[in-house]
């Protein structure tokens, strides 16, 4: 999961899944502290505005992951499309096999523990 400031380049799905894991862990985690009593308001909203960045960082994970299926990071917009958008999105994103070998954004992504 390295280079998340970027959008050049390729991921795997596994790294593409691993990423969204971790993301989901942690919005999970911000709303169970953000219901209880015992934590300060002050703290929520820090934890609320820390994850600016990891949005950020989310999108640049989607516009590679459409890299290393030879499309745009444009692609990225169809999530806007009600219903259907972040469907499509999740479909080609995190389910669908990355172009073999070297395409127009870079060479095939090593990294991926299952076979890609």
């Amino acid at each position: 999961m390295n280079n998340l400031l970027t959008t050049t380049g390729r991921i795997p799905r596994f790294t593409f899944w691993k990423f969204y894991v971790i993301v989901y862990g942690l919005l999970l985690f911000i709303g169970f502290l953000s219901e209880s009593k015992s934590v300060p308001e002050w703290a929520t909203t820090l934890l609320s505005v820390l994850m600016f960045p990891v949005l950020i960082m989310g999108i640049i994970v989607q516009v590679k992951r459409w890299h290393d299926r030879d499309k745009s990071g444009w692609w990225v917009f169809i999530n806007f499309i009600p219903v259907v958008g972040w469907l499509w999105s999740l479909l080609e994103c995190g389910f669908l096999k990355g172009t073999d070998g070297a395409n127009r954004f870079g060479p095939e992504p090593q990294n991926d523990k299952v076979n890609n």
